[in-house]
């Protein structure tokens, strides 16, 4: 089974939304975290992401992948078109540079990271990272990675069989038709 494709546009809005929240600057690990658990709720709320990408156990917890790789230092990856305009790493955090708006965010994906900023934001990084290390579908990979199959990450937001096979019939047309387009 196949993720929805990764939204850098999206990523970009989620994440600065997030480091506005937080005046403006937050720690790398608690935004990679807080963005990996706003997505797994908008998997179990909707049966939808609202980044999208492929999942990964880390030794600091579960990521968004391709969050990941736009969270290093730019010398450490290729260029993000979506995200550098925005926001930048400077030592272990994430300054806002821009904002980009939240045209491609939804009104209730603003409202679920609202959320999750409130429940979240008086915790450390660390103890965000511990929250997520309880996930069920994480498991310590270490100082490596692991993937993490969307059909255990679904399971663990208690979708049922059926609304498993919806979400990978979902996902595969949307990957078909995002080729056809080239978005």
């Amino acid at each position: 089974m196949t993720n929805f494709p990764f939204n850098a546009v999206r990523a970009t809005q989620a994440a600065a939304w997030l480091v506005s929240k937080a005046g403006g600057k937050m720690s790398h690990i608690k935004l990679s975290k807080l963005l990996y658990i706003a997505d797994r709720e908008a998997l179990r709320r909707w049966s939808r992401p609202i980044i999208g990408g492929n999942y990964a156990s880390m030794e600091h917890g579960p990521v968004i992948s391709p969050v990941v790789d736009c969270l290093k230092k730019p010398e450490e990856r290729g260029d993000q078109e979506a995200w550098d305009p925005f926001l930048r790493r400077e030592g272990n955090s994430i300054v806002l540079l821009n904002d980009p708006g939240r045209g491609q965010l939804h009104e209730a994906a603003v409202k679920l990271l609202d959320e999750i900023f409130a429940q979240c934001s008086r915790l450390t990084k660390w103890e965000v990272r511990d929250r997520t290390h309880q996930f069920p579908e994480y498991s310590n990979a270490g100082k490596s990675s692991k993937p993490i199959d969307i059909e255990d990450l679904l399971r663990a937001v208690d979708k049922s069989d059926d609304e498993v096979e919806a979400f990978a019939a979902d996902s595969k047309h949307l990957r078909q038709v995002t080729r056809l387009i080239g978005c």
